[in-house]
């Protein structure tokens, strides 16, 4: 009995040794956040699925009651050139029955994608079904002095598209359309 003890035990020890190696790192950032939670960060071992996924850190904000209200998901540099996203945010309200409603995700281009595409950000809101309702997308100052216009919200109705206006930097409107026909970005 003392020999099968044995053997197992040496068995185990690599197995443990290596899931303590490998495993995510978690940590609480910061015990009473602004949703008077706590808020938890990841950091995924390179054997992680979400590490694999290109994801490099997550921090993820709760409420009062242990509700998720945010997370941040931060990419490893390999994906951030593939995607040009360097970190995105969700922000979630509680739902009811399902869990946490998506009601608003934020895309943070990288630096040099910016550079390169013009985008340095976008904000998509959801309504409460989980149907777009508006779309935000925030161009880099050298974009807007070649374009003529800083920022576009996208509206939509029942998850599609309806209306564009475009805004300069100063937030002053310089244009809006009717979706009426086929826009040409579509």
């Amino acid at each position: 009995m003392k020999r099968l003890v044995c053997i197992l035990a040496i068995l185990m020890v690599p197995y443990c040794v290596a899931e303590v190696c490998f495993s995510k790192e978690e940590r609480i950032v910061n015990p009473r956040n602004e949703f008077k939670g706590k808020t938890m960060e990841e950091v995924p071992g390179p054997d992680d699925q979400a590490y694999k996924e290109g994801i490099v850190r997550s921090v993820t904000h709760y409420d009062h009651f242990g509700r998720i209200r945010k997370i941040e998901h931060h990419y490893t540099e390999e994906r951030a050139r593939r995607d040009g996203i360097g970190s995105r945010e969700q922000h979630y309200e509680p739902g009811t029955f399902k869990g946490p409603i998506l009601r608003k995700a934020s895309f943070f281009y990288t630096e040099a994608y910016s550079e390169a595409q013009g985008l340095s950000r976008i904000e998509v809101h959801y309504d409460p079904k989980g149907h777009k309702q508006r779309e935000e997308i925030w161009y880099t100052d050298a974009f807007a002095a070649r374009r003529n216009y800083a920022r576009v919200e996208v509206l939509y109705a029942r998850g599609n598209p309806v209306k564009r206006v475009f805004y300069d930097s100063r937030g002053a409107i310089v244009s809006s359309e009717e979706k009426k026909q086929v826009w040409k970005s579509d």
